[in-house]
């Protein structure tokens, strides 16, 4: 990494992109893919909306995210923070399994999307508080084992990470 002062994406980016790329060796197929992906969030997060709030609900938050500018235009222009839309209907299916369903099983999964959320951009890293605070404010007890698969898990997940900072800050001694 030479030009971006860490800022690189992760290799989950790249598992992604690999898609179109064996599919057809072209930039195109990239825009298409992309385009894929947010029309398959759209309807994603029409299906997480409306199993917890209804279809009104739901038909209402995806006409909004549809018009949204930023998903407009993340359509169309294939960079790293357009992916993220693929992983929030996901992140917010399993943060409302936790904070409504009460369901402490989806705690490893909300940390493994958030995981690689943060390896196609590292804005996704906010989305780390609300799963935090809805534990401390809802009092949802947590067990030993959910909290450590989860650090277990978001280890793995930003290994590459935790390698380049070991490489970048401690010297080897010859």
């Amino acid at each position: 990494e030479l030009s971006n002062g860490g800022r690189l994406p992760g290799p989950f980016l790249y598992l992604l992109l690999a898609i179109p790329i064996l599919i057809k060796h072209s930039y195109e197929s990239i825009i298409a893919f992309n385009f894929i992906l947010n029309c398959a969030s759209l309807i994603g997060l029409f299906f997480v909306i409306r199993k917890f709030f209804g279809i009104h609900v739901g038909l209402l938050s995806t006409i909004f995210l549809s018009f949204n500018l930023t998903h407009i235009g993340a359509a169309g222009f294939p960079f790293n923070p357009s992916y993220t839309f693929l992983l929030i209907p996901l992140y917010l299916w399993f943060v409302f399994e936790l904070s409504i369903n009460r369901n402490i099983n989806f705690l490893p999964a909300i940390f493994v999307i958030i995981s690689l959320g943060i390896q196609l951009h590292y804005s996704f890293a906010i989305l780390l508080l609300a799963p935090i605070l809805l534990l401390f404010l809802l009092r949802i007890k947590v067990s030993f084992k959910a909290i450590l698969i989860s650090i277990l898990l978001v280890f793995i997940c930003l290994t590459p990470y935790l390698l380049y900072l070991k490489q970048t800050f401690i010297p080897e001694i010859s």
